[in-house]
């Protein structure tokens, strides 16, 4: 049990590091209001922020590596019964 503790601390570090980063993305951009006319140019601005992608890289690796562990345990379970 004690060997999961560095996968699941790795992956909640992560997670904080990309909410940060997510966040000094969003700060940069700064407040918008939520209008038709505007909402290409906002969503162009989120889509090419460096920060916003690069925050979506962890983010996405870890939920796709937890994906994959859940999987992988549900079939290894099933596998002893």
């Amino acid at each position: 049990m004690l060997k999961y503790i560095p996968l699941i601390l790795t992956g909640v570090l992560l997670n904080a590091f990309a909410q940060l980063l997510l966040k000094k993305g969003m700060l940069s951009i700064g407040y918008f209001g939520i209008q038709f006319e505007s909402l290409l140019p906002m969503v162009r601005k989120v889509a090419t922020n460096f920060y916003i992608l690069l925050g979506l890289g962890p983010m996405w690796s870890v939920s796709q590596f937890g994906c994959w562990c859940s999987r992988a345990w549900k079939s290894a379970t099933l596998a002893l019964f």
